[in-house]
């Protein structure tokens, strides 16, 4: 996870899903903390009116992305040799 460390909100809710009939719950990413960590990352001067919708289009980001990552695949899938559109 690396420079990701610490961007997780404890006191944020946690989402559950059943994985192989046990419950595991992950932490949400905290779109806030994710933005000062990566503006610092790169030495991004980020301004103050700017930062509130800096932050919520990261939080859909994060939206989209789990929609991606949670897409259930079988575990026989074969990587395609070639992306042709």
């Amino acid at each position: 996870m690396g420079w990701l460390a610490g961007v997780y909100c404890r006191s944020c809710q946690t989402k559950t899903s059943n994985t192989n009939r046990s419950t595991v719950t992950e932490p949400i990413l905290d779109p806030t903390a994710l933005v000062d960590q990566l503006a610092a990352l790169v030495a991004l001067p980020l301004q103050p009116e700017h930062r509130p919708g800096v932050v919520d289009n990261f939080a859909r980001i994060v939206a989209v992305a789990q929609l991606v990552t949670e897409f259930p695949l079988p575990d026989d899938i074969e990587i395609a040799p070639n992306f042709e559109p």
